[in-house]
């Protein structure tokens, strides 16, 4: 093997799959109009080989992370931080697009303040109006 003879060519190796795998996820993802996990086609683009590609979608940088994991702990680590990023980036990136409004827990204090303003306690529902703000 490789990595038993040259443990640093093997590491260029492996950041050069990386790199590839990362690239051919993204055009994966464009191509499939995949955001945050979701395809996004419309019905015209629904075809026997559009399912196809979406089924077989693989995550090809999940697939090197194993590999390096076999042969090179720290490169596995490394990887598997900038997996965990790009993914954390992702989720955040969803959730800021997703939420429209209050959070919930926003919204029952904007709705106790509400009823509390209908009973006629402006002073109490000011300060549920504070603690929104």
């Amino acid at each position: 093997m490789l990595v038993d003879v040259d443990a640093e060519q093997a590491r260029t190796l492996f950041g050069k799959s990386w790199e590839a795998a990362e690239t051919a996820d993204r055009e994966s993802q464009k191509r499939l109009n995949i955001s945050g996990g979701v395809v996004k086609l419309k019905p015209a683009d629904i075809t026997p080989e559009t399912i196809s590609s979406i089924v077989m979608s693989l995550d090809l940088r999940r697939e090197v992370l194993k590999l390096a994991a076999r042969r090179d702990r720290r490169l596995a680590e490394e990887f598997l931080r900038k997996l965990t990023a790009d993914r954390q980036e992702t989720k955040s990136e969803n959730s800021k697009k997703k939420r429209v409004g209050p959070s919930r827990r926003t919204a029952a204090k904007i709705d106790s303040g509400r009823r509390t303003a209908a009973h006629g306690d402006i002073e109490r529902a000011l300060q549920f109006a504070d603690l929104c703000l």
